[in-house]
């Protein structure tokens, strides 16, 4: 099964390669939880919807303690998928500096 999304250059406007995804990634919010509807499964890892939105919008759909019309919770929700390319671009450079650092220790 694949999950596609438009990722076509023609569908895209005001393209940026320089922007600082380390920053980013740094104020991101990683928490280990149990879900309260099943306790028992264990420790899961994820985020916490509206502390994302706030760094990552796009990751995040719904509103922050939105209520559906018979006033149970509406819950947020995260697309993980959202944050593949903020994850690559800190990746990518987290390894210039390492490769500077390896190259410095050579010298």
């Amino acid at each position: 099964m694949q999950f596609n999304q438009g990722s076509d250059y023609r569908l895209k406007d005001e393209l940026n390669y320089d922007f600082d995804a380390t920053s980013l990634v740094k104020k991101i919010k990683p928490v280990q939880f149990k879900w309260k509807a099943d306790a028992d499964a264990g420790t899961d890892t994820g985020f916490i919807a509206h502390e994302l939105q706030e760094i990552h919008p796009f990751a995040v759909s719904g509103e922050k303690d939105a209520l559906r019309g018979d006033g149970e919770i509406a819950p947020q929700g995260v697309d993980p998928s959202k944050l593949v390319g903020l994850l690559t671009k800190a990746l990518q450079e987290a390894l210039v500096r390492i490769d500077a650092l390896e190259a410095a220790g050579s010298a």
